[in-house]
């Protein structure tokens, strides 16, 4: 049962990331016209959904690999849109736009890394929930008060930057813990599976 829950693409939890990375283009075209106040409108349903499908995934037992991946994806493509566009207003944020498509480019390979030797797809961390909120509050500040102090700006992305680096690591330190006990469990496997055919050439012989 457990099993045909994993493969379950259709549910409530996953139409809601799907939602997330749509709202992406509403967005985009808001902030383009400079709606901005539309534009953060459409960024607090994209969060609101954010929170819902983990609460009904949780709640009702609908946790999927599938919708793991995409809640990832979602998130990370409304991050980049959003201090995508942020930047073009303010550059110091562009500093955080290119420090988001680097980390999550590297995580993303560090996660299909243990996901393959693993076969598991692992969901985010505490400090990466309070990294998503955070990044969030500023993108929604930003939104609201367009012509911000340039200061105030470069204050707020540097927390957002502090934050992501020290999600990064923590996300960094727990792949290779995974990869390391993983590694350990495959030399024992391997160690046995030795023994195993030494046992079997005793008999033999």
């Amino acid at each position: 049962m457990s099993e045909n829950r994993e493969n379950k693409i259709f549910t409530i939890p996953n139409i809601l990331s799907f939602a997330r990375l749509v709202l992406v283009i509403p967005f985009l075209v808001m902030f383009i016209n400079k709606e901005y106040r539309v534009a953060l409108i459409i960024l607090i349903v994209s969060g609101a959904t954010d929170i819902l499908d983990g609460l009904i995934a949780r709640t009702f037992h609908m946790i999927s690999s599938v919708g793991k991946w995409l809640d990832a994806v979602a998130d990370k493509i409304t991050q980049i849109t959003v201090f995508g566009c942020i930047a073009s207003l303010h550059t110091v944020a562009f500093i955080l736009f290119i420090l988001l498509i680097l980390l999550e480019s590297f995580k993303g390979i560090l996660h299909l890394i243990v996901h393959k030797k693993t076969g598991v797809i692992y969901g985010s961390e505490w400090h990466g929930k309070i990294t998503t909120v955070v990044l969030y509050v500023v993108a929604g500040l930003h939104l609201l008060f367009p012509d911000i102090n340039s200061g105030i700006s470069a204050f707020l992305v540097t927390i957002c930057v502090t934050m992501l680096i020290f999600s990064f690591t923590g996300y960094t330190l727990k792949c290779l813990r995974i990869l390391k006990t993983a590694e350990a469990a495959d030399i024992i496997k391997s160690d046995e599976d030795k023994d195993m055919n030494k046992g079997d050439n005793v008999n033999v012989q």
